[in-house]
């Protein structure tokens, strides 16, 4: 933890103005169409639709999953600098701005992480996937675990916005949040008339108040409605708080951690910060599609980037001895809303534990009375037993990038 405060500290103050140089509309483009995957297969592949090889398509449910990542600090990456001073003194008619390349060969790569705008992902499990590939790999492979009558058909994008630190900006990219999803979700209900879809929406660090923003550009009129929000490690801030009760989200959960330093981090990007790590306004404390989660893995509480990150070799704040690496917290989302939805309404505070014991996976989910209370009456908890094992054969491959 402490390593990452230092590495925060050292690079905020390094934020330039050409890393942004771009406009942020032009940037924020919707790519259509996103690529279908089905979490069943008859050959233990994923492939896309129109693909050589067929996908077994199960009559179900279809879930629109969007990852959106955090700020993004102008880090020193030498391969980045080599392309963006190679295009440039080829004269290179594509030449990508310094920001962009960021995301394409620095340790940024290693989250879930696109382009600028809405971008549909392929999964992949390679030793040379990015984490948008690996997280869409293993986000199905979780919904494997699960029982058959909960499997989905999945379609993953990025949403890629400018990763600056500023309340502005989130903001208003949020609209262009908004807008993508929107088209994404009707294209997807017009060739799947007969099935039904839900959104997801996985959010790290500021990544989940720009998510959080969307319902600063909704109209209360609207059918449209996203079904689950994640944010992982979001800063709680007085700007963004409220619009977790806002009816544009069906349910909204913020996951936190106490070993996550850099979530309590940011005084700068808003005007009304909050030194905490949960919403205490008190119209979200009472709204029953809200829910503050904390996390647990054996006996660590996951730094900010294990919420997201993938470790590798060059992701130095991905500890090697966390349980569940080299996977982040964020990939066994669909095994938390599992748990969550063995909940009531009423368990708004809840403590979530994962184990991993050789080849099973232990996922609890305790609720607690009250938060703000030193000594935390627990009620019941809601547990999973998951064989792991067909997930653990595949990790060791994603660790040789």
């Amino acid at each position: 933890m402490i390593i990452e405060l230092v590495f925060l500290a050292t690079t905020v103050f390094f934020t330039t103005p050409f890393l942004y140089a771009e406009t942020v509309g032009s940037l924020l483009s919707i790519k259509q169409p996103a690529v279908y995957i089905d979490v069943k297969t008859n050959n233990d592949e994923y492939t896309a639709r129109g693909a050589e090889k067929t996908v077994a398509l199960v009559k179900h449910k279809h879930v629109l999953v969007v990852f959106i990542h955090g700020t993004l600090f102008p880090i020193p990456s030498l391969s980045s600098m080599q392309k963006w001073a190679g295009d440039r003194f080829k004269g290179s008619a594509r030449s990508l701005s310094y920001s962009e390349l960021l995301r394409e060969k620095s340790i940024f790569r290693h989250q879930p992480i696109g382009s600028m705008g809405l971008n549909p992902v392929v999964p992949d499990w390679s030793g040379r996937a990015n984490g948008a590939e690996l997280m869409s790999f293993f986000f199905q492979e979780m919904y494997k675990l699960l029982p058959q009558e909960e499997w989905r058909t999945i379609h993953p994008y990025t949403f890629g916005w400018d990763g600056s630190l500023s309340l502005i900006r989130r903001k208003n990219q949020a609209r262009f949040l908004l807008q993508g999803l929107q088209e994404a979700f009707t294209t997807l209900q017009q060739q799947c008339p007969q099935e039904g879809v839900e959104i997801i929406v996985i959010a790290h660090s500021h990544g989940g108040n720009l998510a959080l923003h969307m319902a600063d550009w909704s109209k209360e009129s609207e059918s449209f409605a996203i079904d689950h929000v994640f944010m992982f490690g979001t800063p709680i801030h007085g700007d963004t708080q409220h619009l977790a009760a806002a009816s544009l989200f069906k349910h909204v959960y913020n996951i936190h951690s106490e070993g996550d330093f850099i979530q309590i981090a940011d005084v700068v990007s808003t005007s009304k910060y909050m030194l905490g790590r949960v919403f205490a306004d008190e119209k979200v404390l009472s709204s029953p599609s809200v829910k503050q989660i904390a996390v647990e893995i054996d006996n660590y509480k996951p730094n900010h980037s294990e919420l997201w990150f993938f470790r590798r070799a060059s992701v130095f704040f991905f500890r090697a001895g966390l349980p569940i690496a080299p996977l982040p917290v964020a990939a066994f989302t669909p095994l938390l809303l599992h748990q969550i939805k063995k909940t009531k309404q009423s368990e708004h505070f809840l403590k979530w534990i994962l184990n991993k014991d050789s080849s099973n996976l232990s996922v609890n989910l305790v609720p607690y009375q009250d938060y703000w209370q030193n000594s935390l009456a627990k009620f019941h908890q809601y547990e999973n037993r998951f064989d792991f094992s067909r997930i653990l054969n595949k990790l060791p491959l994603i660790l040789n990038e």
